[in-house]
């Protein structure tokens, strides 16, 4: 990354590597099943694919779910 101004230059290169991708996903926190509740159970599965799906959605692969406060 170089430094300057506004603005940032990313170059990224593909002949070295640093670490294993294994996925990637999201927090899902109450607001989100409170959301999801108030949807018809064929809108629930139709939010929850256009997550998951790697063909039809963004396919995530992992889901992080916090127990207790998450702020």
């Amino acid at each position: 990354m170089t430094e300057g101004g506004t603005a940032a230059t990313i170059e990224v290169s593909s002949a070295q590597t640093f670490q294993e991708w294994r996925g990637w996903g999201g927090t899902f926190n109450e607001q989100g099943w409170v959301a999801l509740q108030a949807l018809s159970p064929e809108d629930r599965e139709r939010a929850l694919g256009l997550l998951f799906d790697a063909n039809d959605g963004i396919g995530f692969d992992w889901g992080r779910i916090p127990i207790g406060p998450s702020d």
